[in-house]
């Protein structure tokens, strides 16, 4: 079962992550400092009791995931108990609490003798916190330690991050990056970019003369969506207010999108009507709401179809050409965690169904905050190998599919949570948010200048295909790049020089280059450069020739490479497979059955007698009979690349009607069908 946490999980960071509480608890006259200063110490029966009584209510705030209360009073537990009577239940429900609102140093005080007593009793979820708070903390070995045990004795994330890598891009001395001015003591988060020189962003500030209302996770104020001026050097954003009456409600509205002409936004709001809407958990999901700009006004909002009460969809990011709109969910069938999804937008209005983007992207724990630029996805991920908590990935996307994400690294990456990035390519800046120490409040963001970004990122590899024994240049071999997840994703043929290429390749991926030509064994190297700096990989792929192949299967015939023993012959003016042809043949069958990678084009002749137009109609049958025999026995079609008929133009014996007297072993010879090898990949592997 889903826990109640993870619906407000995708929302915004451990800093206010979690769900809606009831909204009807009222709280009573209940007072802990009263009760702690008129406690008397030597009666440990008072103390017991007090202790229990504190411990009660702390649970009451804790299931309500009014986190913030709860802490301060398992703080007061702990203060009058000894450590002898921390209790399993104390200890992980203190260091939750602590954690949820982001209070790291003090969760890290009570994850400490949680693990140390109660650690082999722990669920992943609770070691993989404990991690969170260890790197955030600056307790990195000890992380790295427990990252290490948990990869021994389970599989369940390894699957999915082990892949990720570090981009190395961000060099001392090439980011500035800026703490807002306008940010406030609360939580301020996931800025996008609106019209030109404008920034929409969500915040729990709060901006009312009255009281306002406060979510009881973190005692701050509902979120709500604002919207700014940039400043021309990218260190502010000015003028502050909310967006609209029309979007903003009692509850939460965060984390918008736009669409390319600024006239339809796309945001996350509580799954709410007239009341909120709950599952049969009693969880009130988050949802995805569009309004659109009518009169210079936004519009009512509206649900987007994929929407659930059983499970969030949050997050929205539109593509730049307007066509798509990635978001995040923690719909079933996913990987884990909260995912990163996609649905096309029509023309009409409406959204094909949402296809999860895969494990290029998405991993065993949460992405979230997805933004596009370009043909760049950048997203924030809680996967085990970051710097700590939340770090900020790209993907780039090519060949019709995301590459394998890449840590952008420090200074965007910190110990700490750092998410909803967006960058202004054509400024090299940009912003983000991060709960990294020195800022204002819980969440704040930041802007970012002068981003060092992968010159050129576009890459080539070339190379050159001998013979490993000769040195003889090898022509018609088939070359295929793989990607880091095993799949081809481009294909060449060397050229008469032996030479292949493959040009706008990412120079941070790995590559494998894989390469086939008959009567060669398969080569499979790495290509992977070493220095980034350099555009060209260049590469000599030199095969060995396969002796079983050239000992059993290789004939040659005017430079072509054909099978051994593979000439079946033809009664005259006939096109029926003799006998002795089905038994050449039926040994044929077998080699294609064993060799699934082997390609032939059957070629089939006449002898010289008849008219030309008689003879090319019979060698078509001859070709045509012959494949169809194969197929018949099994063959797959695939293995037949074309059936050819060539007349009388290609005689094996120099006979023609002008040759009197002609032989008939001489004519015997004409009358055939040969195979020509197109390709033979892994044979006998």
């Amino acid at each position: 079962m889903k826990t109640r946490l993870f619906s407000f999980l995708m929302l915004i960071t451990v800093s206010a992550w979690g769900q809606i509480a009831d909204l009807q608890f009222q709280d009573d006259d209940f007072d802990a400092e009263e009760l702690l200063e008129n406690l008397n110490f030597q009666n440990l029966d008072e103390v017991k009791a007090t202790a229990q009584r504190l411990m009660k209510r702390a649970d009451m705030y804790y299931n309500r995931m009014w986190y913030a209360q709860a802490s301060e009073l398992y703080d007061q537990v702990r203060s009058i108990t000894s450590d002898k009577e921390w209790t399993k239940r104390l200890l992980e429900r203190g260091g939750d609490s602590h954690y949820f609102i982001s209070a790291l140093d003090s969760a890290y005080d009570w994850f400490d003798p949680l693990y140390s007593r109660y650690g082999s009793q722990l669920s992943e979820a609770q070691v993989y916190r404990f991690v969170h708070v260890l790197k955030g903390t600056g307790h990195e070995e000890r992380a790295d330690e427990l990252l290490y045990q948990l990869s021994i004795e389970t599989s369940s994330e390894t699957n999915y991050e082990s892949h990720t890598t570090f981009m190395g891009m961000m060099e001392e001395g090439t980011v500035s990056v800026v703490n807002l001015p306008m940010n406030s003591p609360m939580s301020d988060f996931s800025p996008i970019f609106y019209q030109k020189d404008q920034v929409v962003f969500s915040s729990s500030r709060d901006s009312s003369f009255l009281v306002s209302r406060k979510y009881k996770w973190n005692n701050q104020p509902y979120l709500d969506l604002y919207i700014g001026k940039r400043d021309s050097m990218e260190r502010d954003v000015e003028n502050v207010k909310k967006l609209s009456p029309a979007i903003n409600t009692k509850y939460h509205e965060a984390s918008a999108s736009f669409s390319p002409d600024g006239q339809t936004v796309y945001f996350t709001r509580n799954n709410y009507k007239k009341k909120l809407s709950r599952d049969e958990d009693g969880v009130n999901h988050l949802t995805l709401f569009r309004s659109v700009k009518e009169n210079g006004k936004w519009s009512k909002p509206k649900e987007l179809p994929f929407n659930s009460k059983n499970y969030s969809t949050g997050h929205p990011a539109v593509s730049p050409d307007g066509k798509k709109l990635y978001f995040v969910s923690d719909m079933p069938g996913g990987l884990g965690g909260t995912d990163i999804y996609v649905v096309d937008i029509y023309e009409d209005g409406e959204y094909s169904q949402p296809r999860n983007l895969g494990t290029a992207v998405n991993s065993g724990r949460k992405e979230m905050f997805p933004y596009v630029s370009g043909n760049a996805l950048y997203f924030s991920s809680n996967r085990s190998d970051g710097y700590g908590g939340l770090d900020v990935y790209q993907s780039n996307y090519r060949y019709g599919e995301f590459d394998l994400a890449v840590n952008l690294g420090e200074p965007i990456n910190s110990r700490r949570d750092d998410f909803s990035f967006i960058i202004d390519e054509e400024k090299k800046s940009g912003y983000f948010a991060s709960n990294r120490p020195g800022g204002k409040g819980s969440d704040d963001i930041y802007s970012f200048t002068n981003r060092m970004v992968p010159a050129p990122i576009a890459g080539v590899i070339s190379g050159r295909v001998i013979d490993q024994e000769t040195g003889e240049i090898l022509i018609g071999a088939e070359i295929s790049l793989v990607n880091d997840q095993n799949r081809i994703i481009r294909k060449e043929v060397s050229n008469e020089e032996g030479v292949f290429r493959f040009e706008d390749l990412d120079r941070y991926s790995s590559f494998t280059i894989q390469t086939s030509l008959a009567s060669y064994k398969e080569s499979t190297q790495d290509a992977v450069w070493e220095v980034k700096t350099e555009q060209t990989l260049a590469m000599e792929v030199p095969l060995e020739k396969d002796p079983y192949f050239q000992e059993n299967f290789l004939a040659e015939e005017e430079g072509d490479l054909r099978l051994k023993n593979d000439r079946i012959l033809f009664a005259f003016d006939s096109y029926r497979i003799t006998r002795d042809s089905k038994e050449i043949l039926d040994e044929m069958v077998q080699v294609f059955l064993e060799n699934p990678g082997l390609v032939v084009r059957i070629d089939s002749h006449t002898d010289s007698r008849g008219s030309n137009q008689y003879n090319q109609w019979l060698s078509e049958k001859r070709a045509e009979s012959t494949r169809d025999y194969l197929l018949s026995q099994g063959v797959n079609p695939a293995q037949i690349a074309d059936s050819v008929g060539h007349g009388e133009d290609d005689p094996q014996a120099k006979c023609t009607q002008a040759m009197e007297p002609c032989e008939e072993n001489l004519h015997k010879q004409n009358r055939r069908s040969v195979f020509e090898i197109v390709s033979w990949d892994r044979l006998y592997q």
